[in-house]
């Protein structure tokens, strides 16, 4: 008689060590469970302040460069010898009849540079500020 209660003994203890681990997990997840939460509360605020600072941050860089070029972009449309070549690209045009064309047809004609050439120097310093700065692509037009 002895052996069964052995045996209810030793199934005792497995229940209670079972019941035990099963408790421990559940205890730990959901521990881990409020730990993230709490986590979260307290992390994605400064997380939303942090990325809203750099937002306007590169908001504020992109606006400074675009007003820059805007600037330069002014001083170059009002420098004499841009204005030089403008006028006299103008005469050009209309000595080729470009200003008669539509102007899909006039882009079609001076596809190869879009430049008449009339001040090579002129020409040489839109390419160079191109190569060095912010825009893309400058010309001179009347």
């Amino acid at each position: 008689m002895t052996q069964p209660a052995e045996m209810k003994v030793v199934d005792l203890r497995r229940l209670l060590f079972a019941v035990g681990g099963v408790g421990l997990v559940v205890l730990v997840v959901v521990f881990a469970a409020v730990a993230w939460t709490s986590a979260e509360r307290l992390i994605e605020p400064e997380v939303e302040r942090q990325l809203s600072e750099s937002a306007h941050a590169a908001t504020r860089v992109i606006e400074g460069t675009v007003q820059h070029a805007r600037e330069q972009a002014d001083v170059l449309a009002a420098s004499p010898s841009i204005v030089a070549a403008a006028e006299s690209g103008a005469r050009r045009a209309r000595q080729l009849g470009l200003d008669r064309l539509s102007l899909e047809e006039a882009e079609r004609r001076m596809d190869a540079d879009h430049s008449l050439r009339v001040k090579p120097e002129t020409d040489a310093f839109l390419r160079d500020l191109v190569t060095r700065g912010v825009f893309a692509e400058l010309f001179a037009t009347d």
